[in-house]
């Protein structure tokens, strides 16, 4: 297995914390229909309203028999199809096989414990099983109840074609959702300044308000690069911008009202925008990776910076994790209390064999370790990745080929340190034709949700399902 594959696959499920925008003079006849479509008309309630309010009951809908040429009866699955029926087979521009597929994109919990998903309308030609999907669809969202996973509502529109692509970054929250985009795509003028347009959703999906963050950096740059992260319960715009061959970084946090929180801070980190921010109260820690030469021998590094709330690095950095294998991977990083966060990174053994192993590893904010226990060793084909599962366990997920088209999906839990909790359980059998994604979360009421897609049985139109487990991880049916 590649090592980039691996990492790729590692951050499938994990929430992604930041999405970069690139943006140069190239650009400039861009984006123009994407702005225009993204000022849509506030409809909705604010948050807040929208949460101290009842919550909608569930849908009593007749539950399809879900199938496939990989499913298995004994593992009592019922899963239940999210996306509203849709044609899924008809004719292309050309006469090709054509379908509809519902793409999932997003897997989020709201205040009142109903599961919101979102998921893509796209068109696309089929071959065989696969699709190769090539127009642009609107991005969509229903809610789910988390009890027995029945739909609540109908499905409601989220995102316009023009808004819903690469330069879109949606952060969940508990009783929100926040979509940001890129307006310019060339740099700024005298005295203007950057500007990012977003967009604040409540709980049920509407739009609640909407507004543009500003970013004023002197002097102007001819290439610029925007990226946005989840920044605890807040928000931060990081901007990279060069001017010959100076590049340098700028931090601005927001409040997830969209507030801003002090000035625009300059980065004191040498690498630049990390791979993970850790944010807890006053307390930041910045998660980086990299390589360096010791010894005349090029070494991989995981670097930690504990830094203040404006940004000024209270320590050098500490070194958590080195390997002159050069093969190590951030995979993620959580707090598991006020003082301590949990990193699980990956190092490949690429000079002695194809194999890699997953390391869970426990920290002190101020980066000394406290412990490091091995998760699991691999070969190809197996993938693997993770999730917060609670305030006190990790759940890992195994996802192996098994032949005959088909792959095994495999949970299993762990506490804090990373040690097992039980027996490895299959939770699943799905096509390996299957192009779109998967989501994990364990729910406030101890449920889990396990989203993803699926072609139906002549391997043309994709839909998205949900299947709830409880807190054992046995399937519950509607």
């Amino acid at each position: 297995m590649k090592a980039k594959y691996f990492y790729l696959v590692l951050a499938m499920i994990v929430v992604v914390m930041s999405v970069p925008l690139a943006c140069t003079e190239d650009d400039a006849d861009n984006g123009e229909a994407d702005i225009a479509e993204f000022a849509d008309v506030v409809s909705g309630e604010d948050p807040e309203t929208y949460c101290a309010g009842p919550p909608e009951p569930a849908e009593s809908i007749a539950i399809e028999p879900f199938k496939h040429s990989c499913y298995l009866p004994e593992l009592g699955e019922c899963p239940v199809r999210i996306n509203e029926p849709d044609p899924k087979v008809g004719t292309g521009p050309l006469g090709q096989p054509w379908g509809v597929h519902e793409v999932l994109v997003g897997i989020s919990e709201n205040c009142h414990e109903q599961i919101a998903l979102r998921y893509m309308y796209l068109e696309g030609e089929c071959f065989f099983g696969k699709s190769e999907v090539y127009m642009s669809g609107s991005l969509l969202t229903r809610r789910a109840d988390s009890q027995v996973g029945l739909p609540i509502a109908p499905t409601q529109y989220f995102a316009s074609p023009a808004e819903a692509n690469e330069e879109t970054v949606i952060l969940d929250y508990d009783d929100r959702q926040i979509m940001l985009l890129v307006e310019q795509t060339e740099p700024p003028g005298d005295g203007e300044p950057v500007i990012v347009p977003a967009r604040i959703y409540n709980g049920k999906g509407e739009v609640s308000d909407e507004k543009e963050l500003q970013l004023h950096v002197e002097p102007k740059s001819a290439e610029y690069y925007v990226a946005i992260h989840k920044f605890g319960d807040d928000v931060l715009l990081s901007l990279k911008r060069r001017v010959a061959s100076q590049t340098r970084v700028f931090f601005q946090r927001y409040t997830k009202d969209l507030d801003p929180v002090g000035s625009l801070y300059e980065n004191p980190l040498p690498s630049g925008v990390p791979e993970a921010w850790l944010v807890r109260d006053d307390t930041i820690v910045a998660i980086d990776v990299g390589a360096e030469k010791v010894d005349g021998t090029l070494t991989g590094f995981i670097w930690a910076y504990q830094l203040d709330s404006e940004f000024h690095l209270l320590h050098e950095r500490t070194v958590l994790v080195s390997s002159p294998e050069l093969e190590v991977y951030y995979g993620h990083a959580e707090w598991i209390s006020d003082d301590e966060y949990r990193l699980f990174w990956v190092r490949e053994h690429s000079h002695t064999s194809e194999s890699f192993t997953l390391y869970a590893s426990r920290f002190s904010k101020d980066g000394t370790e406290i412990g490091t226990v091995e998760v699991a060793v691999a070969e190809e084909p197996e993938f693997y990745s993770f999730f917060r599962d609670g305030e006190d366990r990790f759940s890992l997920i195994r996802v192996e080929p098994v032949g005959n088209g088909c792959r095994d999906i495999w949970l299993q839990d762990m506490d804090v340190d990373g040690r097992p909790i039980g027996e490895m359980k299959l939770l699943t059998r799905t096509p390996m034709s299957v192009v779109g994604g998967a989501g994990l979360l364990r729910l406030r009421n101890g449920n889990l949700a396990f989203a993803f897609n699926s072609f139906d049985d002549i391997g043309c139109g994709m839909d998205t399902f949900l299947q709830l487990y409880d807190a054992n991880n046995d399937p519950i049916c509607p």
